[in-house]
């Protein structure tokens, strides 16, 4: 498999979302890092749709995250190996994997152009279905929020 084509795209962004589920799962206790995983789930579909949007909305959402690893890793005095910081190397190395992928490699570009010349109809359909999908979910929290600032 070579890690820097579309389909090994797909995979990596589907570990780093599996990598941030079972985090979530088992250590997070808020259940912050869900939002990692809507996340990834979102830029995943985005990408598997072939949509320009996503790519680069993913790459920007992958490259803060590898500012939210190296930030604290680079300002540790001493390692102590937790969970913690193994999920952060697992993020950080699954990160920057992804980010170079989305923007500098040229068999994933290749791959990605001919991917969406050769889009099926199915995917076309599904893309517009999510678009008025996330429309309508904003929509509707637009006018929850606005419903309870009222009745406040």
């Amino acid at each position: 498999m070579n890690l820097f084509g579309y389909r090994s795209t797909l995979v990596l962004i589907a570990v780093l979302t599996i990598v941030n589920f079972v985090f979530s799962a088992f250590i997070d206790r808020q259940g912050f890092f869900l939002f990692y995983v809507a996340v990834g789930l979102a830029v995943g579909f985005g990408v598997w749709l072939q949509s320009k949007f996503f790519r680069y909305a993913g790459a920007i959402w992958v490259a803060l995250l590898v500012g939210a690893v190296l930030w604290p890793i680079l300002s540790l005095q001493k390692i102590v190996w937790n969970y913690g910081l193994i999920w952060f190397f697992l993020l950080g190395i699954l990160s920057v994997l992804i980010l170079y992928n989305l923007l500098l490699s040229k068999k994933f570009s290749s791959e990605f152009a001919r991917e969406r010349e050769t889009q099926p109809e199915y995917k076309k359909i599904i893309w517009k279905v999510f678009v008025v999908v996330l429309v309508l979910a904003a929509l509707i929290a637009t006018l929850n929020d606005i419903y309870n600032l009222a009745t406040s």
